[in-house]
């Protein structure tokens, strides 16, 4: 007896599953405005069951952890993630402050000031037309350019 009820909820989730597919097959998909900073306008079978919507994961962020660069380069941010058929939107921030909202571009590149010195922390935020979201961050340390024999100081 015990083996048929493990059977009919096999066969529940199934159909649950099945049900959910078609329901979301037919309905539009999602659209982001990038303007808009939330997703009310999700479509009720993703608020129904949110353990089906894709988490994305980021798995690579360039530059490299504790990078130097010199101030006034530009450094060149990237980002790869893996999301299951979803576009990603992407934020990037410089110790917590916005340098470029959201986009669709996985890469930006961002110039150091030239009297700005110190450790900088960049952070990337992704997420999905779920409303799922990841970031990751790394460490990079500006340096003074030093200075040239024509420099006059």
């Amino acid at each position: 007896m015990d083996s048929f009820f493990k059977y009919f909820r096999l066969l529940f989730v199934v159909i649950a599953v099945n049900f959910i597919f078609l329901l979301s097959q037919a309905s539009p998909s999602p659209q982001i405005n990038s303007n808009e900073s939330d997703y009310s306008s999700l479509l009720t079978i993703e608020r129904i069951c949110p353990y089906l919507r894709p988490v994305p994961l980021i798995t690579s962020l360039i530059p490299k952890n504790k990078s130097k660069v010199t101030a006034g380069d530009i450094v060149d941010i990237r980002v790869r993630v893996r999301n299951p058929g979803c576009n990603l939107k992407y934020r990037y921030l410089v110790n917590k402050k916005v340098i470029r909202n959201w986009t669709s571009s996985p890469g930006y590149s961002w110039r150091t000031a030239k009297n700005d010195f110190g450790s900088k922390r960049i952070r990337v935020e992704a997420r999905n037309i779920y409303g799922r979201w990841t970031f990751a961050e790394t460490n990079v340390f500006i340096i003074r350019n030093p200075p040239q024999p024509n420099d006059k100081r």
